[in-house]
């Protein structure tokens, strides 16, 4: 590609649509995202060129987008932390995107002829770059393929996107058909009939009845023996998750005022959402308690149980986790496009088509965490795996409580020192402190985070909490007013300790300790699920104050219902929001609270539920209750037969 090109005025567009120098680089103004819209709507075509196979040829925009890797000379160490926002975040060119921001490279648009290579429009660009030479100045550019983006032209439909949206259709369909079949008494019909076909009409129709559903999601009864504060629990800490990915988006926007940005998140009260991580080890200890009490009642019926409560909770997790995927996939990469759409948007689903497998058996946490599909998921096949094996320890629990308890104490302090060891020999960190590098978030995930041995610490401590729940939960615990004082003045200290135990970690002067975080990584998760404990403690034997009561509020059914399509999709419309931002913006901490896009989480979260979740349930429960009633049937005829 040269410089003599002469293009149709048409083309005059090209040149306007690149990223200049802006004004503001000392607040961190450094990333030009061009005027993508008009760079993808340019057509012409060439009158002048040294490809000579190319004259008259018509041409269309093509939007590239470079990264920039630069460092002034140390003389102006000063301006070079301005315009790179106190290194918040340091990165480089070779680090992965796609799920943590490359906050200290730079993104400068370039708006060229689609006719022209990556290599062109590097060596263009490099070009260019050279006219702004500084003496010690370090700077490196990098262009892959995929930041490169042309006008959508008309092709035919990919098999995946046409299949994922004829079963999209299909449920719709079939959710529409039942919900007027249930308005038109068809399902009572179906029911009363004896065929083999109106059989199945009635499972597929009441399943997916949407009048029945709305039923089932707004019902505030609970089964007589759940603990309700679970479900406020539960609440509190999804909202927290959801505010703390908020925050992890919000870096990937570009800012005019970024440097401003990072300074605003260098207090205190900023480690509510870098200390995200124990927002996670509340629902593992739930999901410890929850799995203690299901198996402990399959062993007190001395029957089995414990193969169809592995399948149950795979049909119960994995109709949800299929549509997401598939959504992300086949159909979200085609519903918009913006500068960074190819970066968190396709690149994703590149890697969902790929490895898709490992998520549907839930072993994705074991291939690390740059090439993941749905990264956020690693939660599920964590939560399953040690689903898988938590009968072996409550077995011991329940046949030999002593044995059992002193095993369950060895498991935690072998976890507890796998997270010491290898924080400390990898130098991983769990909090997002200024100046962590994105190889060492990845590291700290793929190495630590995302595996079961790693977080299994709390799970078993939610598994002898569920244990004692299960026995002794209806036996009155004496507390004087005194000590459930004392009791709640200590763990909540407790649970500040775990979240603003490193505050310092939030200054834009911290230095990095390798003691400090190994020690947060290993006794973090124990120090705030202790104080999550006793708040359960207190609320089930009813020592319980205002919040104790706010916990068991009915309303809270309601979110728990929709809470795991809310984990799900939560990183979809996050990254759809930032795919499609076409300019910088004015950071202000009221972007936390975007009203209209949790309203678009919530409602979404409450689609998939209908849809998926509950009709996929419903199809699951009618399957067992019908093989039970088989079974029953059969029993009482040999029983006839012997008497």
């Amino acid at each position: 590609m040269t410089s003599e090109v002469v293009y149709d005025k048409k083309l005059s567009p090209l040149v306007d649509s690149s990223g200049k120098i802006p004004p503001s680089l000392l607040k961190g103004n450094i990333n030009q995202l061009g005027d993508f819209d008009q760079c993808l709507s340019v057509e012409g075509f060439l009158q002048n060129t040294d490809f000579g196979d190319r004259i008259g040829k018509e041409i269309y925009g093509k939007y590239c987008l470079a990264s920039i890797e630069f460092t002034l000379p140390p003389m102006l160490e000063d301006i070079n932390r301005l315009m790179h926002s106190h290194y918040l975040i340091r990165s480089k060119l070779t680090d992965p995107g796609h799920r943590i921001p490359k906050f200290a490279s730079m993104y400068w648009a370039l708006c060229v002829p689609h006719t022209c290579t990556n290599d062109d429009v590097k060596e263009l660009f490099v070009t260019q770059l050279q006219k702004l030479e500084i003496p010690g100045m370090k700077k490196d550019v990098s262009l892959e393929e995929f930041m490169c983006q042309k006008k959508n032209r008309p092709s035919s439909i990919a098999f995946g996107t046409a299949a994922t949206g004829f079963v999209l259709l299909l449920i719709i369909g079939v959710t529409l058909i039942a919900t007027l079949s249930n308005e038109c008494k068809v399902i009572e019909a179906a029911q009363n009939s004896n065929g083999l076909r109106s059989k199945f009409w009635y499972l597929l129709m009441e399943s997916f009845s949407l009048k029945k559903n709305i039923k089932s999601l707004l019902n505030l009864q609970g089964p007589p023996d759940e603990f309700a504060c679970l479900h406020g629990i539960r609440t509190f800490n999804a909202i927290a998750l959801l505010l703390s990915h908020k925050c992890m988006q919000l870096l990937f926007y570009s800012y005019v005022n970024r440097t401003q940005m990072a300074e605003i998140i260098s207090y205190p009260y900023s480690m509510l959402a870098r200390s995200a991580i124990v927002y996670t080890d509340s629902f593992i200890l739930i999901s410890g308690c929850l799995a203690a009490q299901s198996f402990l009642k399959i062993f007190d019926r001395r029957s089995g149980g414990i193969f169809k409560n592995y399948v149950n909770r795979f049909f119960r997790l994995t109709p949800n986790l299929v549509a997401i995927i598939l959504f992300c996939t086949f159909i979200l990469p085609f519903l918009n496009a913006g500068p960074l759409w190819n970066v968190v948007v396709s690149k994703h689903a590149e890697l969902c088509h790929k490895y898709w497998w490992r998520n549907i058996f839930y072993v994705h946490n074991y291939f690390g965490f740059e090439e993941m599909c749905l990264t956020h998921t690693h939660q599920l096949s964590i939560d399953m795996q040690l689903y898988v094996s938590a009968p072996v320890l409550i077995y011991l629990l329940w046949r030999f409580p002593s044995c059992g308890i002193l095993v369950s104490i060895v498991l935690s302090a072998i976890s507890t020192y796998l997270r010491y060891q290898v924080t400390f020999q990898h130098k991983l960190s769990p909090i997002i402190y200024y100046g962590v590098s994105v190889s060492q978030l990845f590291n700290t995930a793929s190495l630590s985070y995302i595996l079961p041995t790693h977080r299994a610490t709390v799970y078993i401590m939610g598994i002898l909490l569920g244990y004692y729940l299960h026995y002794y939960a209806s036996v009155p615990l004496k507390l004087s007013k005194a000590q459930v004082n004392i009791g709640t003045f200590f763990f909540s200290s407790c649970a500040f300790l775990a979240m603003f135990g490193t505050y310092w970690m939030s200054s834009k002067n911290y230095k990095y300790n390798k003691q400090e975080a190994a020690m947060y990584m290993a006794f973090s998760p124990i120090v705030w699920c202790s104080a999550l404990i006793w708040s359960i403690l207190i609320n089930v034997h009813g020592y319980t104050g205002v919040i104790g009561e706010l916990c068991r509020w009915p309303g809270f059914r309601i979110f728990t219902r929709i809470a795991y399509a809310v984990y799900l999709i939560q990183f979809p419309v996050y990254f759809y929001n930032v795919g499609v931002a076409r300019s910088p913006s004015y950071f202000t901490t009221q972007m936390l609270f975007n009203i209209e896009e949790y309203c678009i989480i919530f409602a979404l979260s409450i689609i998939l539920t209908l849809l998926f979740d509950l009709p996929f349930q419903n199809i699951s429960k009618r399957i067992r209750f019908q093989r039970n009633k088989n079974i029953s049937l059969n029993d009482r005829k040999v029983s006839d037969k012997i008497k």
